[in-house]
């Protein structure tokens, strides 16, 4: 993986990044909601913060199915991000998380086969930005035992 294309690589871009992700704590949580205030869900999230950075990312991550294995299911949302080409694989070895920068997009599995995504801002304790019910959108860490167990693997977007 090159450094040299991906996007949040600047100081000014990662600042940015942290400012805008700082305006959206607070936003509540709606289903496929999309606006800042109003309800956002975790599928949007990273998209709409992208875009305010600069980086148009238009997409609809599939969302969990009753019936398919969990390995299909990973598979799936994994086939779909690699097929956007806008975003990277972050090579990472189990619990290391020294490779994270400030933008990956992170994938957990949750429940009953479902996908969550949140999006990686500070190595500074393993912290990232979410939306979850009844929380809203808010910062957690991925040294919380229920996230660190259902990391599944990061994706760096690139420049476009």
């Amino acid at each position: 993986m090159s450094d040299g294309e991906t996007y949040f690589q600047q100081a000014q871009q990662i600042e940015k990044l942290l400012a805008v992700a700082e305006t959206w704590v607070g936003t509540p949580f709606v289903l496929n909601g999309n606006i800042k205030g109003a309800g956002v869900s975790c599928q949007h999230l990273p998209a709409e913060i992208y875009k305010e950075c600069g980086l148009n990312v238009e997409w609809t991550p599939p969302r969990g199915t009753g019936g398919a294995a969990d390995q299909e299911k990973e598979n799936r949302m994994s086939e779909f991000i690699a097929a956007t080409n806008q975003f990277i694989m972050v090579p990472m070895a189990d619990g290391n998380y020294n490779l994270l920068m400030p933008g990956d997009l992170l994938t957990f599995r949750v429940v009953r086969g479902e996908y969550h995504l949140g999006l990686f801002l500070a190595q500074s304790g393993l912290i990232f930005l979410h939306t979850i019910s009844p929380y809203g959108v808010s910062y957690s860490n991925l040294f919380d035992p229920t996230y660190a167990t259902r990391f599944l693997k990061a994706w760096r977007p690139l420049k476009k």
